[in-house]
């Protein structure tokens, strides 16, 4: 799932991870309530790109509020341009 209110993001990120695995499924959100509402219709996704900025987030803690309802998974969060990642 890729969950970005920009349209142009979202669209370059699919158009990129379609390059290298092209028979992957895209579900897009433009909010964090369009994300709740498309994973409850199709379950939890593989892998969720989300902007942390986007309507509804408030930041990392909105995450992490959020991220406990549907995974267990550790997360890696990046800011800007890759320049800072870090395992939570």
């Amino acid at each position: 799932m890729i969950a970005d209110d920009h349209p142009l993001v979202r669209d370059a990120l699919r158009q990129t991870i379609a390059q290298d695995l092209s028979g992957a499924v895209f579900h897009e959100a433009a909010s964090l309530p369009e994300a709740e509402t498309v994973i409850r219709t199709i379950g939890a996704p593989d892998l969720v790109l989300l902007d942390l900025h986007m309507p509804g987030m408030r930041g990392f803690t909105g995450y992490i509020c959020k991220s406990r309802q549907y995974t267990s998974d550790t997360c890696t969060p990046w800011y800007g341009e890759l320049t800072y990642m870090r395992e939570t």
